[in-house]
C-alpha cells in the first residue's frame, strides 16, 4: 500500500511539476514583436514559450536540458533588457523552478531557442519536447512556437566558479552584503558577525514568507554584539531564497542558487 502511494506521488509530482499551458502560449504569439531587439544585427529565431512549470516538492527544481525532433539543438535562455533599451538573451546552463514556486516560459523572461528548426516550424505551431529536470527527471510534453530576436550575451559564471564560503556583516538594520550567489546541491558556510550594537542571527528560507527554513542548519543561534555565528548546509536546487534575521524582519537578504 505505501509504495503505491509513493509511485502516486511521484506520478503526482512529475504531472505538477510541469504544465503546458498552449493557450498562454498562443496569446503571447500576437504580442512577441514586442520583444524585437533595437541592436544592429540581432539574432533572429523561434522560441518555445508559453510552458509553466511549477515545483510541489519544496526543495527547488531546474530545466537542465530540451530536445525535439523539430530543430538541430535547443539553448535555454532568459530575455534581459540592457541600459541602452537593447534586448539580450543570455544562454543559460539551467533554468530555475525555485523551491515551492513556478517558473513561467515567456518572451521577455526564460524562453526555449530552437536552433536550426526544420522548415515546417512555423510561429503559431507547436513542437513536441523532451524536457530534462534535475529533480523530477525526464519528461514529454508539447510547446507553442514564438519569433523572438535579440543577442546572445555572455552566459552566467559556471557553478564551478561560485563560492562556498561566505562572511556576512549584520549592521542593526542590515546585512553586509545582502546579495549571495553559491552553486545548488553544494555545502556553503556562512559566516555571521555582528557589527551593531543589537543582537542578530541569520537564517535562510524557501521563500519571503519565512515560513520555511532550508534545512535545520539554515540558520545561526541569536549571537551578541562582536562575536560570530556559522550556518552551514547544503544548498537546494536553483532558485532565490529569503534571508532573514528572525528578531528583526527589516534586515533581509536574497541567496541566488545556480
Amino acid at each position: 500500500m505505501n509504495g503505491s502511494k509513493a509511485q502516486g506521488d511521484a506520478t503526482m509530482q512529475t504531472i505538477r511539476t510541469v504544465a503546458a499551458t498552449l493557450l498562454a502560449a498562443l496569446l503571447l504569439v500576437a504580442g512577441a514583436g514586442m520583444i524585437l531587439a533595437q541592436e544592429d544585427e540581432p539574432t533572429q529565431g523561434l522560441a518555445v514559450v508559453g510552458l509553466q512549470f511549477v515545483d510541489s516538492t519544496g526543495s527547488g527544481d531546474a530545466i537542465v536540458s530540451v530536445t525535439t525532433p523539430s530543430a538541430a539543438s535547443v539553448e535555454l535562455h532568459e530575455s534581459i533588457v540592457g541600459d541602452d533599451g537593447a534586448i539580450g538573451m543570455v544562454l543559460l546552463a539551467a533554468i530555475p523552478v525555485p523551491a515551492g514556486g513556478e517558473t513561467l516560459l515567456a518572451a521577455d523572461g526564460y524562453h526555449f531557442m530552437l536552433v536550426d528548426p526544420v522548415d515546417t516550424v512555423t510561429p503559431g505551431g507547436t513542437v513536441e519536447l523532451a524536457i530534462e529536470l534535475e529533480v523530477a527527471g525526464a519528461i514529454e510534453t508539447v510547446g507553442v512556437v514564438v519569433p523572438l530576436a535579440g543577442t546572445v550575451v555572455t552566459a552566467p559564471p559556471p557553478v564551478a566558479d561560485l563560492p562556498t564560503s561566505f562572511t556576512v556583516e549584520a549592521m542593526d538594520n542590515f546585512f553586509v552584503p545582502n546579495t549571495l550567489e553559491a552553486p545548488a546541491n553544494t555545502e556553503i558556510k556562512v559566516t555571521l558577525l555582528n557589527y551593531g550594537f543589537l543582537p542578530h542571527n541569520i537564517a535562510f528560507f524557501t521563500d519571503d514568507s519565512a515560513s520555511q527554513l532550508l534545512s535545520e542548519d539554515s540558520l545561526t543561534s541569536v549571537i551578541d554584539p562582536e562575536t560570530e555565528a556559522i550556518a552551514r548546509f547544503t544548498t537546494p536546487g536553483p532558485g532565490e531564497y529569503f534571508i532573514l534575521c528572525v528578531i528583526h524582519p527589516e534586515m533581509t537578504g536574497v541567496l541566488i542558487v545556480r
